[in-house]
């Protein structure tokens, strides 16, 4: 009996000779699959196989899962090779019209093209970001890309311009109260963000039924409920999480309790909680991952 490929394997493509980038390939794998927050989360990855000369593998071996994302690291040791150069090139025109997909990362000013056949393909630009802020950069839009990777159809390159919707449950009796979650992940949300947010009341057509459009907006997003004082207490609060649940949606719940709850919904049970803490990009980052975390495990679990 032949054995079945992987559904998703992630290639992390960098110079033998960076020590930079090899530590950055080392944080990415550790992100996808050793982060205590999200044990769940398991996305097989590869480094280049290394033979102690320095020249790039012959064969990358793409074709060793039913979908190949390949992420080279490009810096100053990658563009000073020609081998490697060509190489990632090669690697890019081989993901074309494929189940594959390849997404190179700059991380330095000169890191771009590598090569001709490159001048037009779109680097995710990581050299503007702080050094102490870079990996986190990376890795945030790693997951970003793998999500829309996962929600296209590969064979057709076809990818949808968000990786996912993201459906913020929240009441609006604690939105002008503090801590302002809502606010500042909505204002997190709005700015440059590749994700679509579907917010509240504001998002539906008028004349159209409440219910049914709650539902459509949740049948396909993913969902970051605010626990705030009163939203247990709220019957649409309770009705989204039902209905995230029916619909087997990623769900990531945000405590901002202040004070206290009256009664505690216990259908918030069994997803990730995350304690606000002020920064909007870390429950964006949860919800991403948990969002990977579902993609992948549906189309492992259907193979």
């Amino acid at each position: 009996m032949s054995k079945r490929k992987p559904q998703l394997l992630v290639h992390l493509v960098f110079h033998p000779e960076s020590d930079t980038a090899r530590a950055l390939a080392l944080q990415i794998h550790n992100a996808l699959n050793a982060d205590p927050t999200l044990p769940g989360l398991r996305i097989p990855t590869v480094f280049c196989a290394e033979d102690g000369s320095g020249a790039p593998p012959a064969d990358q071996g793409l074709d060793r899962a039913e979908r190949s994302f390949v992420a080279p690291l490009a810096d100053v040791d990658m563009d000073a090779d020609d081998a490697w150069c060509a190489f990632v090139a090669d690697l890019w025109q081989s993901c074309q019209c494929s189940a594959h997909r390849c997404v190179p990362f700059q991380l330095s000013d000169y890191a771009w093209p590598l090569d001709q056949r490159l001048s037009e393909v779109n680097f995710v630009r990581a050299f503007p970001q702080p050094d102490a802020e870079r990996g986190a950069f990376v890795i945030r839009r790693l997951v970003t890309e793998l999500c829309r990777f996962l929600h296209g159809d590969p064979l057709q390159d076809e990818s949808p311009a968000a990786p996912t919707t993201v459906f913020i449950s929240h009441t609006k009796l604690d939105m002008e109260r503090e801590p302002r979650v809502v606010g500042a992940l909505r204002g997190y949300l709005m700015q440059d963000q590749p994700i679509k947010v579907w917010f509240d009341s504001g998002d539906i057509p008028g004349g159209s039924r409440f219910t049914r459009e709650i539902a459509d907006g949740i049948q396909d997003s993913s969902l970051l409920c605010v626990r705030t004082d009163h939203y247990a207490s709220r019957e649409w609060c309770r009705k989204e999480v039902l209905l995230a649940k029916e619909k087997s949606r990623p769900l990531v719940v945000i405590d901002a309790l202040t004070d206290n709850e009256v009664r505690s919904f216990p259908y918030l049970g069994n997803v990730p909680v995350l304690r606000w803490n002020g920064r909007p990009e870390a429950a964006v980052d949860l919800l991403l991952k948990e969002t990977l975390r579902h993609l992948h495990s549906n189309l492992t679990l259907a193979d």
